[in-house]
């Protein structure tokens, strides 16, 4: 083997380790969005981590812990109010105008667990 080849084998190596663990982080990540919108507790997510290794999925040794779900909820907060921001401020091509829309909120006791329900109004032409 030449060292040309040598290298081309070495990045492909590093790119399917690179991906395998892109796809470890997915995988949490995925779990801990599951987790939200579930609303269970953070300990459970702990749980769930577990019972995946001991399944035989690859987890990896990072971010099993109830903070990664705290720290996640707070980027899934502001990537979500960016989203309704941005879709409530730019004007629809059939109306020409941002759209009318209303908030209620309510509260809602679901499992033996109070929370406070919002949710949106939005008017559209149909």
């Amino acid at each position: 083997m030449g060292p040309a080849h040598e290298c081309c084998v070495e990045t492909v190596r590093a790119r399917e380790a690179k991906r395998a663990q892109l796809n470890l982080g997915l995988n949490l990540g995925r779990l801990a969005y599951n987790m939200i919108l579930e609303a269970d507790s953070h300990t459970r997510f702990e749980r769930e981590v577990s019972h995946l290794q001991l399944m035989g999925l690859p987890v990896g040794d990072k971010n099993h812990g109830r903070k990664f779900v705290k720290e996640f909820t707070k980027c899934v907060e502001q990537i979500m109010r960016r989203a309704i921001l941005h879709f409530l401020g730019e004007q629809h091509p059939q109306t020409l105008r941002r759209p009318v829309f209303a908030v209620n909120a309510d509260k809602l006791t679901c499992m033996r667990r109070t929370s406070q329900m919002v949710g949106g109004i939005m008017l559209v032409e149909g």
